[in-house]
Parts: structure tokens; C-alpha cells; sequence
């Protein structure tokens, strides 16, 4: 659930800007260790912004790929330099937005980006594997590609975005309990819901989601929590479990 917002715009053209080549005004390229404290002027973000600056550079050192005793694979990673830094927002009130970026020493002048396939959008740091990649594949990162990664922090992101997840439904929102074989509580008014948020600015928090008869008067037989990312309903050990009040909001 999305409220309108172009703070993903900002942090798109933040991404574009530090793909290109890091240089100086000689053109001679910066070496990872000059980047700490760099500004970056509004003029070159392009969109609306108070400037950037890069508050962390790091050189990271190459390893090989590692078998834990558990059988987990810890892919290799190649020499990389680390940038964390941060973009002001134009209201002084908001909080900054964190970005992250990843440059091989061993660049191929390319940077990746997932899109299609339920995919669009999705930030890759690089250093783990490409999704759906096989074992014998090297990371992106290793592979010469640059990364980005991106991220607002839960007060901005609550500003404008929400997530919820019903545990055993499908996409179509429909499910049956593993236990019993009863349906799970699916229905909650999520149009009022954004509705209220554009017209009168009522934040959502966590809703209820609940199952009625199938006949007039529809009379409701169950309800649960829908609770707000990354929280899930937890039973309270106490109680109907067919009730929404059974049931808190708590992270895993």
C-alpha cells in the first residue's frame, strides 16, 4: 500500500549519479579513501534535494568463497570499495535518506538492476548472489558490476508506504488454515483504508481482516490481526482464536 511520493525518484537519481565514474575536477579518478566527507551539490543530483554527502568510504578486501560446517556457502567476494552517505531532503524536517554503494576495483563499466518478474525495483548490494543464480555463478560484485543500494529508514518510509502480510494466503488473498482446514480471515477494506490516508491524512496501523457467512446477513464467524510490517499476529495463549482480540502484533 503506496501513499503518492517522490522520494523514490530522489533516491533513483542518487543511484544514477554514483554509477558514473568517480573523478575530480582534474579528471583524474578518486581513490576510495577520498570520498570519505565528499559533498554533493543539488545541482548535480538533478531533483529536488539539500545535496549529498558521503559520509563513509571503506576499502574491502577480497576473499575467497567458504563452506561453513553448517554447509553454508559464503560466496567470494572481490576488492571493493564501500560508500555509505546520506541526501538532505528539501524539507529540513524530514529524515535524510541512506544510501549505499558498492564499486569494484575491477570495474566493467556496468551496474545491475533487477526488473520483470515481480523483480522491479529491487536493490542489489552484489556482494551475495544474483537471485536464482546457480552455485557456480560469481556475485555481481565479482563479476565487475556496480550496485546501489538505497535506503530511507522507517519514519520516511512510513510517510508514505505500508506492508502487510497474511500468513498461509495466496495472492489472490484467499487461504486455509494448516490446522483446522477453516478458511483464514481475508476480507478488510483496504480502498477505505487508503482513501482515509489521502483525503484526511489518517495514517493506517495494524487493520483486521475478517471471514463471513456466505449467505445474508454475512455474519462475521472469524477475525485476525493484519498486522503493519515486519510485525505478525502472535496468539496470546488466551482466548477465542477466532478473534482478532486473541491475537497481538509482534515482531518475530
Amino acid at each position: 500500500m503506496c501513499r503518492p511520493w517522490t522520494g523514490a525518484k530522489r533516491v533513483a537519481q542518487m543511484a544514477t549519479l554514483l554509477w558514473l565514474p568517480v573523478v575530480a575536477a582534474d579528471g583524474a579518478e578518486i581513490p576510495c579513501g577520498g570520498l570519505r566527507t565528499l559533498s554533493i551539490p543539488v545541482t548535480a543530483i538533478g531533483l529536488p534535494s539539500r545535496g549529498a554527502t558521503v559520509q563513509m568510504a571503506d576499502e574491502i578486501v577480497a576473499v575467497g568463497r567458504t563452506i561453513g560446517p553448517d554447509g553454508v556457502v559464503t560466496p567470494a567476494s572481490p576488492d571493493y570499495c564501500k560508500v555509505v552517505g546520506t541526501v538532505a531532503p528539501i524539507d529540513p524536517s524530514a529524515p535524510p535518506i541512506t544510501f549505499q554503494v558498492n564499486l569494484p576495483a575491477a570495474w566493467n563499466g556496468k551496474a545491475l538492476q533487477y526488473g520483470g518478474g515481480g523483480f522491479n525495483g529491487t536493490l542489489v548490494t552484489g556482494v551475495g548472489p544474483a537471485l536464482d543464480a546457480p552455485p557456480s555463478v560469481a556475485t555481481p560484485l565479482a563479476q565487475g558490476y556496480r550496485s546501489v543500494v538505497a535506503k530511507l529508514g522507517q519514519t520516511a518510509v512510513d510517510r508514505f508506504m505500508r506492508l502487510y502480510v497474511t500468513a498461509g494466503v495466496n495472492h489472490g488473498g484467499s487461504g486455509v488454515s494448516g490446522t483446522t482446514g477453516e478458511p483464514i480471515p481475508q476480507y478488510v477494506d483496504l480502498l477505505g483504508v487508503l482513501d482515509r490516508w489521502v483525503e484526511r491524512s489518517e495514517a493506517p496501523r495494524d487493520l483486521v481482516q475478517t471471514s463471513v457467512e456466505a449467505d445474508p446477513p454475512f455474519k462475521e464467524i472469524a477475525s485476525r490481526p493484519m498486522c503493519s510490517f515486519p510485525r505478525y499476529p502472535r496468539y496470546r495463549g488466551a482466548g477465542d482464536p477466532k478473534a482478532a482480540s486473541s491475537f497481538t502484533c509482534e515482531t518475530r
